[in-house]
């Protein structure tokens, strides 16, 4: 039965050749994990089969790093095809909702009388007085002189949310029951982060005195899956918290707004866009909620720039694991990863101050309480 196993020096999984080395030529003391196999992609004929080596196999700091690396790539891809599709479902959903919208006012529904028509798309139009004379009714129209002059004398209904009645709207959710849990989940974000930290640390110490066996580095991996998780429901707590915090503000402050709600998280999706549209989304949630009061965005910068560097930097260490061939390169490595794991510690601690201060700033301008 035809024979496959990993070739250092290719980097990857090779058949066997006949002489029992790699097809690529290399010696037969780079091939490791040998495992049976059908076929020969390439040609489709079966290979010659060559005995297993009967020599004990150790775990070595390469083969660990090779396992680590392939399941870091995985996790990787795995996490960006969420976010794509994601982003997709957000782009498709607020298309067809401004479509939507644009379809019913420029056709409004058939039937409908002027009145009707008047009152659902200006509710905080007040009455009007009825002029000495009416224009001839179009007959497309099909209204007569009496709807004509009842809908001008109609006092039309005032929205409880407008500015004319001087309420809170009706579509406005609270905030401050979200901003709690966000703030929890930030700080055991924060504590896990730092977690992953204290074991990275150990772990080089570890790789300072003597090789790191598989098993350490597989059990400070587990510990970076528990932040990773966290990550995770934080980050999509965050989008809801960043989502309602503008649409309440769209509502309820009379400052001009530049974002939407929907592109207030959109542009975390949108290659290029996202390394600085985002943070110009939140400058405005914070100047708003702070009812144009407060001009400094100190915590602003902090937050942005600890963000883009914590995932900057994370992302070059999840790619150069790969390149990890020896004890000093992943004492490199590991070095790399503290590093981004303390970013990620302080990037949370921001974050939290931020979002403390922007719901404490809603409430005050606003009245709301959780």
């Amino acid at each position: 039965m035809p024979k496959a196993a990993y070739c250092s020096e290719c980097a990857g999984y090779v058949w066997i050749g006949k002489d029992g080395g790699c097809v690529n030529g290399h010696a037969r003391s780079c091939l490791r994990r040998e495992y049976d196999a059908l076929q020969d992609p390439a040609d489709g004929k079966p290979a010659p089969s060559v005995p297993r080596s009967t020599e004990p196999r150790t775990p070595t700091v390469r083969h660990a790093a090779e396992v680590l690396g392939a399941g870091a790539v995985s996790l990787a891809a795995a996490a960006a095809d969420r976010a794509m599709t994601a982003g997709m479902t957000l782009a498709l959903t607020a298309g067809e909702g401004m479509q939507r919208v644009a379809e019913r006012l420029a056709a409004p529904p058939a039937g409908a009388s002027l009145p009707e028509l008047v009152a659902e798309r200006a509710p905080e139009t007040l009455s009007q007085p009825t002029p000495a004379a009416h224009p001839q009714v179009d007959g497309h129209d099909g209204l007569a002189r009496d709807e004509v002059a009842a809908a001008e004398t109609t006092a039309l209904p005032v929205d409880p949310g407008s500015a004319a009645s001087g309420g809170a709207p009706q579509t406005a959710k609270h905030l401050a029951g979200l901003t709690k849990w966000l703030r929890v989940l930030l700080a055991a974000y924060a504590a896990a982060a730092l977690l992953v930290v204290f074991q990275d640390i150990l772990v080089s110490v570890a790789l300072a005195v003597r090789p790191a066996s598989a098993t350490s580095l597989a059990a400070n991996l587990s510990l970076a899956y528990l932040q990773d998780a966290l990550w995770w429901v934080t980050g999509v707590v965050f989008l809801m918290w960043i989502y309602r915090a503008n649409k309440n503000l769209h509502s309820l402050s009379a400052l001009p707004m530049s974002f939407t709600p929907a592109w207030s998280i959109g542009w975390y999706l949108v290659p290029v866009a996202m390394f600085f549209m985002p943070y110009q989304s939140m400058r405005e949630i914070w100047q708003v909620s702070h009812s144009g009061r407060s001009s400094s965005h100190g915590v602003l910068g902090w937050w942005w720039g600890l963000w883009l560097a914590m995932v900057l930097l994370g992302s070059l260490a999840t790619r150069s694991l790969a390149l990890v061939t020896d004890v000093a390169g992943l004492q490199a490595w590991m070095a790399l990863d503290t590093t981004a794991d303390a970013l990620k510690v302080a990037a949370g601690i921001v974050a939290f101050t931020m979002v403390s201060r922007i719901g404490a700033a809603y409430t005050l301008s606003f009245g709301e309480t959780a």
